[in-house]
């Protein structure tokens, strides 16, 4: 009997070791699942914070218009139909743009403990047994399903949003590389006329400057045209009082030119005269006041030279040397001329006497000074006088 009861109480030890090993293992998958039922409920919770609670509205463009770009080729013709290329169509939704839509908020501790309600409970607060699993546990109707069947619509919901917004971003990057090619295009001729515009602005300011140089020099030419105006008016009153003073003194010449010729040929005709006279008294030795050369002059070959002279009305200018001026007006320059006749004389280029050319007869004096004014006589020219003629006496 003893040992009988023996053997039942090392059985119930042994059992007793069992169970409370059991019990530590038991213990030990209730944390775990506890663990994870956290971990599971946290991360729904996050989960919400991330899905919409409705759908954004479906909104179509406000103004399409400008969403239209001018596909028409750049031509010099302001006139041409302009046709239009549809950047965004009907297929682009504005919902896709929407932001600051609200989310699920389930981080509070109502909604925990909702999410824990995993089994449908009877009046007693047992789980239902599930009627099509034996052995399980209803779920369905319960709170925790209520809301991930929420969540799980709400983020099928979104998907589809996504793959919307990822066809619609599909299609608008496809009508991206015609506008980006129609931008460059214009983008190079927008480069060319600017280009143009600098170098015209370039050629605009300089003509500018052109034009300011040319305005200054216009007027400084004005000025001086004015000046010279000015000047030709007083120019022209001079002319006017010249013309008007040189018609008297015209005027005055010719009577004083035809009383010199009157004069002139009453000179002539009286030199004429006294002329042979003295030579008739020359030849009679009587000596009655007619004066030759060799008579008045001293000997020499060299009195004066020609310094003037007019060959076809055959007169010239002497210019005496100081003494034989002395010699013909005396020293007090008041004696009259002697009309007397010289001889000229070209001397040659050695330097020796050279040959006569010509006879003059002296005709006047200019007061003051060693010119004489002298007839050329034409019975004794041999010759056209030159400058630097020799005057001797004969």
């Amino acid at each position: 009997m003893n040992k009988l009861l023996h053997f039942f109480i090392y059985v119930l030890l042994a059992t007793t070791g069992v169970l409370l090993y059991f019990e530590l293992q038991l213990n030990k998958k209730r944390q775990l699942l506890g663990d994870r039922n956290l971990a599971l409920e946290t991360a729904i919770v996050k989960l919400a914070s991330t899905i919409e609670t409705e759908p954004a509205k479906r909104e179509t463009l406000k103004d399409p218009d400008v969403y239209r770009l001018d596909s028409s080729p750049v031509e010099a013709n302001p006139e041409i139909d302009i046709e239009y290329n549809e950047i965004l169509d009907g297929s682009y939704q504005q919902k896709l743009e929407t932001l600051g839509a609200k989310v699920y908020a389930w981080d509070n501790a109502e909604t925990r403990m909702d999410l824990r309600k995993i089994y449908r409970l009877d009046h007693e607060g047992n789980p239902i047994p599930d009627k099509v699993k034996p052995g399980e546990f209803d779920q369905t109707g319960t709170r925790m399903a209520e809301l991930l069947s929420e969540v799980y619509e709400r983020a099928r919901q979104q998907l589809d949003a996504l793959n919307e917004t990822r066809k619609a971003l599909t299609e608008v990057r496809e009508k991206i590389p015609p506008v980006v090619k129609k931008y460059n295009e214009l983008a190079q001729i927008a480069r060319l006329d600017k280009k143009t515009i600098v170098e015209r602005d370039k050629t605009i300011e300089g003509l500018k400057k052109d034009i300011i140089a040319r305005d200054d020099e216009i007027e400084k030419k004005q000025a001086t045209i004015a000046e010279q105006n000015t000047e030709i008016s007083s120019l022209r009153q001079e002319v006017q009082a010249a013309k008007d003073e040189t018609a008297l003194k015209q005027e005055e010449l010719d009577k004083a030119t035809k009383l010199a010729e009157q004069l002139d040929r009453l000179l002539r005709e009286a030199r004429a005269q006294l002329l042979a006279a003295a030579r008739a008294a020359a030849n009679a030795g009587s000596g009655a006041g007619i004066s030759t050369s060799a008579s008045v002059l001293s000997d020499g070959d060299n009195k004066g030279e020609i310094v003037f002279f007019d060959n076809e009305k055959n007169w010239c200018i002497v210019k005496f040397n100081d003494q034989t001026m002395k010699e013909l007006i005396g020293e007090d320059g008041l004696t009259p001329l002697p009309m007397i006749e010289l001889l000229v004389r070209r001397p040659a280029p050695d330097g020796g006497l050279g040959k006569v050319v010509s006879r003059i007869r002296l005709r006047n004096h200019t007061r003051g000074t060693n010119y004489v004014l002298a007839d050329v006589v034409t019975d004794g020219k041999l010759d056209d006088l030159q400058l630097g003629d020799i005057v001797f006496p004969e």
